[in-house]
């Protein structure tokens, strides 16, 4: 019988996924951590204390990771060169790798879910507890993952009933709140979208259209390869190619989280004047500070100003609209 284990094992579906997901993990964190250092650098003035703590405490974790992720593809590779079977083993450091993914993906899907009660204008608490409850879902299917994995001794115990469904609702549930998690933010932002005076080449209406569509690419992005790990381990469940891809998902939780908060800066609006006195026009002045100078930019000149409205680069506050729709300052993140 471990003979028949062994000749079941193959180098290019164990071994070698697990160094792909090594190498493509050491690829994705180190553009994450550019993010993160550009984040800091950049706004570490404006935003609060909690914040920057959790984003340092996440880059911390996914070092972790990606060290841990490391010291394990060294074991098999070099400890367990010309045994085969000893690629069956769970390592150690494999089993701190799956606890450190789950509390990084709670840490992440946190605070999406924040960013959706924020973009719901701190109204839609239905929509939040429900996002609230998925998540919460999400992090016990994660823990009784980690749980199993920390017991088990051997990949093939993976196999077993009870472990083989902890994995499939950790991944299927992470691709769930992820993809739920995107449309609703995407649902809001267009819904602020459509409360602004639609304006021919503002930058008003491409912010909020950036914002948009690297919403739907940072979502995706965490829920396709979550699906992705479902369906490998399904699908191929002799093999590692499904725990290699769990080492990238945890990496592009972090990336489309680092990215989001770049993106959230770079792109973000304040109100420097809402309306002023006179009739309502199709003409509207945009403006924008950079460098401390402010630009402005009319789009007919035959028509009164009307709105007035400044982005400020530099600085970077959230939009938030009131109850009628106007645009209000917030020094919120």
């Amino acid at each position: 019988m471990p003979g028949a284990m062994t000749a079941r094992v193959s180098l290019a579906d164990t071994l070698g996924a697990i160094l792909m997901g090594v190498i493509f993990s050491a690829l994705i964190y180190g553009i994450s951590s550019l993010h993160g250092f550009f984040y800091l650098h950049k706004f570490h003035h404006y935003d609060p204390w909690l914040l920057k703590a959790a984003v340092g405490s996440i880059w911390l974790l996914d070092t972790l990771h990606l060290v841990f992720a490391i010291w394990a593809i060294f074991f098999y590779t070099v400890f367990c060169f010309g045994k085969p079977a000893a690629l069956l083993e769970i390592h150690w450091a494999a089993k701190i790798v799956v606890v450190l993914s789950v509390v990084i993906v709670l840490l992440v899907q946190v605070f999406y879910v924040y960013r959706v009660w924020r973009l719901s204008g701190l109204k839609k608490r239905g929509v939040v507890s429900i996002a609230i409850v998925a998540v919460l879902c999400g992090a016990a299917f994660g823990l009784l993952l980690a749980v199993k994995t920390v017991q088990a001794s051997s990949f093939l115990e993976l196999s077993r009933p009870d472990l083989s469904v902890a994995t499939q609702a950790s991944f299927a549930v992470a691709t769930a709140v992820d993809f739920a998690i995107a449309g609703t933010m995407c649902y809001y932002l267009y819904s602020s979208k459509r409360v602004i005076p639609r304006i021919r080449g503002s930058r008003l209406h491409v912010a909020i259209n950036t914002v948009i569509h690297y919403t739907i690419c940072s979502g995706l992005l965490t829920s396709v390869t979550s699906l992705a790990c479902l369906i490998t381990f399904i699908t191929l469940p002799r093999t590692l190619i499904f725990f290699a891809l769990s080492f990238i998902l945890t990496k592009c939780y972090v990336f489309s989280l680092f990215t989001l908060l770049n993106l959230r800066r770079g792109k973000s609006l304040t109100p420097d004047a809402t309306r002023q006195a006179g009739e309502s026009s199709n003409s509207y002045s945009m403006g924008y500070r950079r460098n401390g100078t402010t630009h402005h930019l009319d789009t007919m000149h035959d028509r009164p100003v009307v709105v007035g409205v400044h982005v400020d680069v530099e600085r970077g506050i959230d939009p938030v609209l009131d109850i009628n729709g106007n645009l209000k300052a917030s020094t919120d993140w």
